[in-house]
């Protein structure tokens, strides 16, 4: 994992959410699921092309901020 490849597809921000969060997980639009991801999987991913995301709390009963990838 390198920060500074991950600079070239995402902005700073997304770093920054990316260690504020608890969970990862991907939107299955179809079947509208959400599937857990790891932290390190998404980095690596994201060394190579742009991440699109959002930030909620309401995904889970006990409140925590979770990424859902789109």
């Amino acid at each position: 994992m390198s920060i500074k490849k991950i600079k070239q597809f995402n902005d700073k921000q997304f770093i920054d959410d990316v260690k504020m969060v608890r969970e990862v997980m991907i939107l299955s639009h179809k079947s509208n699921i959400f599937l857990h991801v790891l932290k390190k999987e998404l980095l690596k991913e994201a060394e190579t092309a742009r991440i699109h995301y959002y930030l909620t709390d309401e995904l889970f009963l006990v409140k925590r901020m979770s990424m859902v990838i789109i």
